[in-house]
């Protein structure tokens, strides 16, 4: 009896041995000089990554570093702002067009 309980045991731990392993992955070296923070993209931290390993030129504007849709981060704020605006206005004028419509019925 004693011995069927020790061999249960031993397959428990056995088993929960063998799900840590899978459990523990190796983690990937900085080379930024930050190897307390966690890996992010070619070899650095996420910080670091995003100061220094993008270097894509983009390609709709004359600037030095790619953001976002072919667009440094200056050029991308301000069409996404004039784009929202734009749009605002549109919801704006159908809004009136829709109460003039309403006030005259």
């Amino acid at each position: 009896m004693q011995t069927l309980q020790n061999m249960e045991s031993i397959q428990k731990q056995q088993r929960l041995i063998g799900v840590t392993k899978q459990i523990i992955k190796k983690k990937r070296s900085n080379k930024c000089g930050h190897p307390e923070r966690d890996h992010y993209a070619k070899d650095m931290c996420n910080n670091c990554y995003h100061k220094y390993g993008r270097n894509k030129k983009p390609w709709r504007c004359s600037h030095d570093r790619l953001y976002a849709h072919g667009l440094c981060q200056n050029c991308y704020i301000n069409n996404y702002n004039k784009k929202k605006l734009e749009n605002t206005k549109s919801i704006d004028s159908e809004q009136i067009k829709s109460e003039e419509q309403s006030v005259e019925q």
